[in-house]
């Protein structure tokens, strides 16, 4: 089986616009998907190249940023965190006591529920993170 480029060559140079032609909103709409998708693409790239500086994986880095968005006083649930990113609590959970050893992620019990695991962004992940983006990122609370 061959694999496919899965970016189509030159797509600013279409011609065809909406309204002209029957096929004219389909060639807008899958030039527009691509163009998500390469954006998409160079997002992944940077997400992987701070995880590096920073000793983790991609998908570590990911939690980090959901636990980022989605923190508040108590911490964020795990499955909150699962919800967000469209995978399983179990690869959250492996995870983030991944994490929690490299010192990046708290995990505690649920204030209600002890079976739900709280988590939660340490100190030394908010410095490591504004020490690895910089100047602009230190002037930020939360850098990742």
């Amino acid at each position: 089986m061959e694999l496919l480029d899965p970016m189509p060559p030159n797509l600013s140079g279409r011609t065809k616009r909406l309204g002209k032609g029957p096929d004219a909103g389909q060639d807008v709409l899958r030039q527009f998907t691509w163009e998500i998708r390469s954006i998409n693409v160079c997002l992944d790239d940077l997400r992987c190249f701070q995880a590096n500086a920073l000793g983790i994986t991609g998908p570590q880095m990911m939690i980090l940023m959901a636990v980022t968005e989605l923190e508040r006083d108590g911490g964020v649930p795990v499955n909150v965190v699962a919800k967000l990113m469209n995978i399983g609590s179990s690869f959250i959970t492996k995870h983030s006591k991944e994490l929690e050893n490299k010192r990046f992620l708290r995990r505690t019990p649920g204030p209600k529920d002890a079976r739900l695991v709280h988590l939660s962004l340490t100190e030394n992940a908010r410095k490591t993170s504004c020490e690895h983006r910089g100047p602009a990122g230190r002037a930020r609370s939360v850098c990742f």
